[in-house]
């Protein structure tokens, strides 16, 4: 019986030594980054952006901070709250030269201007996007948002 119990100890103390840690605590910054995305498919979007705003505030320095940024943003732009979607996606942009997000948060920028009437911004956000991403999938979508703010501004050829 003794033997039993001791054998028993030593496999639940190996088996703690051996799992991450990850496994072990409950991660509250990742706990809110899935509940986000959870709300998002159920397009809970307001949940979702008082999700993303709570992980980005009390984890800045969580590994899913900058994607839930990101995440933020699109759920921003999803409501028409284009101020908000801009913010959050220039911070973004701003601090994730290498992401993979990257086009997408600069297309999505330039269209959030264009949505605010902010046509020196547009032509400015969209002119970077198509210098650094020429063959994009969204370039014939902000050629249109482009030439429409050069129209206004008085700076189409």
């Amino acid at each position: 019986m003794f033997r039993m119990k001791l054998l028993s100890l030593i496999l639940i103390l190996a088996t703690a030594i051996c799992t991450p840690t990850s496994l072990l605590f409950a991660d509250e910054g990742d706990d809110l980054y899935n509940l986000s995305l959870g709300l998002i498919r159920q397009e809970r979007y307001k949940t979702a952006t008082e999700t993303l705003e709570k992980l980005i505030s009390q984890f800045p320095k969580h590994s899913k901070t900058e994607i839930g940024r990101f995440r933020l943003g699109l759920t921003y732009l999803t409501l028409k709250k284009y101020e908000e979607s801009r913010k959050h996606l220039r911070v973004f942009a701003a601090g994730n030269k290498e992401s993979q997000n990257l086009p997408e948060a600069m297309y999505r920028i330039g269209f959030c201007s264009f949505q605010l009437q902010d046509m020196p911004a547009t032509a400015k956000e969209l002119a970077a996007f198509h210098q650094q991403f020429p063959e994009h999938r969204y370039r014939e979508w902000s050629l249109a948002y482009l030439g429409f703010a050069h129209l206004q501004s008085g700076k189409a050829e």
